[in-house]
């Protein structure tokens, strides 16, 4: 688990969704993986963000990773999908 602030936006990183503590007292976003699946939700004011896996496709998945810029306090993200060439 990693908290990190970046331009005033705190952080809260973790490999397993299961990880992530109930007290999320000073978080702005919550970042996790472990599923390879994007996921992008807010919950009382806090956003929980998968970005995927963008490696080797795994399952049925499609291959993503998310672009967030961070800036004076404020965040925005995207989704992006990445199509392996030859498809």
């Amino acid at each position: 688990m990693l908290r990190i602030t970046i331009e005033g936006v705190r952080f809260l990183i973790v490999h397993n969704k299961k990880d992530i503590p109930k007290d999320l007292t000073d978080i702005d976003v919550v970042v996790y993986g472990h599923s390879h699946k994007f996921e992008s939700k807010m919950l009382d004011g806090i956003l929980f963000l998968n970005p995927g896996s963008c490696g080797k496709r795994r399952f049925d998945l499609e291959i993503s990773m998310c672009r967030m810029i961070v800036d004076g306090g404020r965040y925005h993200h995207e989704k992006v999908v990445i199509i392996p060439s030859g498809l």
